[in-house]
């Protein structure tokens, strides 16, 4: 299992930012905050492991945050889990196409899950 894992966590909801940090810290993660969009590409130059991304943000919205991320070339096979609110099969669809690792609807998953979701990922990734 990989300690060192840096997450970009994207996330405006400040109760719920200081939960994942805290829980990330205790499964040895490494996380890496920002608030909106905007803040989010500036600290992509943090070299993120992974992004855990909100789509519902300030200044640039998680969905325009994605295209932008697998448009630029050093970042268009970086990982991204979505944690949002929004449970559309529409919205999800558009994701998926747009290579997401995971879908998570907040109100039906419990952080461990994200969490246990991106190091099952990092497992795989280190064995092939």
């Amino acid at each position: 299992m990989d300690k060192n894992i840096k997450i970009l966590v994207v996330e405006d909801s400040p109760d719920l930012m200081k939960a994942i940090s805290m829980k990330l810290q205790t499964h040895g993660m490494k996380p890496i905050l920002a608030t909106n969009g905007e803040e989010a590409l500036l600290m992509l130059r943090e070299n993120p492991d992974v992004v855990w991304l909100d789509i519902y943000l300030p200044k640039i919205n998680g969905y325009e945050f994605l295209k932008i991320v697998r448009g630029n070339k050093a970042t268009t096979n970086l990982p991204v889990v979505v944690v949002t609110n929004s449970a559309g099969h529409q919205m999800r669809k558009e994701l998926e196409q747009l290579g997401i690792l995971d879908f998570f609807v907040k109100a039906d998953s419990r952080l461990d899950e994200v969490i246990d979701r991106i190091q099952t990922h990092f497992d795989t990734a280190v064995k092939s």
